[in-house]
């Protein structure tokens, strides 16, 4: 079995024996204090499937502070934006399995550049590099290749037992996250310096 594959199925096996519900209530209290959400205006989050860290409190916290919270939305097989509004909004399952909301924004990556602040990457496991092991689709992947990061921040959120000291299979393309947040602490992943532990 081919190393990546063989990671994800190691890491969907710990994920399945977490209480994520837990993890998911200490990861949020990390992100709704640190400075980088708390002057971000724009974010894009990602709706938990149910084997990810929920970010729905700081969403909930994000729209209550007036912010712009967007979600990743799948057309065409490219990975783009849409607005959440509130909490109401009618989510739909689509095909990959995670909820995503209509489409309602621009499917411009120029425009996306421009708009966001910062985001949050689900994943399957980190290692503190910033390197990322998603489903093997590669969306994430290819959006970070399409949008300009410079004024981005970009940040993956994954229980502290899946962040690895190094994930020795990366490939050429795939794209690293600047930061990490874990229960246990944030760390920022170019000189794998934690911040707040």
């Amino acid at each position: 079995m081919p190393l990546k594959q063989n990671k994800r199925n190691q890491s969907k096996k710990i994920l399945s024996n977490l209480n994520l519900q837990d993890l998911s209530f200490f990861i949020s209290e990390k992100i709704i204090q640190w400075e980088s959400f708390l002057n971000a205006q724009n974010i894009l989050f990602y709706w938990a499937m149910k084997d990810e860290i929920s970010l729905y409190t700081v969403i909930e916290q994000a729209l209550y502070l007036k912010k712009n919270c967007f979600l990743p939305i799948i057309k065409d097989n490219e990975l783009y934006i849409s607005k959440l509004n509130n909490l109401d909004e009618v989510l739909k399952k689509n095909i990959l399995g995670f909820y995503e909301i209509e489409n309602n924004f621009p499917n411009d990556y120029n425009k996306i550049s421009e708009i966001l602040d910062l985001i949050f990457v689900p994943a399957l496991c980190f290692d503190k590099k910033g390197n990322r092991l998603g489903r093997g689709k590669g969306f994430y992947d290819k959006f970070f290749v399409n949008i300009s990061r410079q004024n981005i921040i970009t940040t993956g959120i994954i229980p502290d037992i899946l962040l690895f000291s190094d994930l020795d299979f990366i490939d050429p393309w795939d794209q690293k996250v600047d930061y990490i947040i874990t229960e246990k602490k944030l760390m920022g992943s170019l000189y794998q310096k934690v911040i707040i532990s």
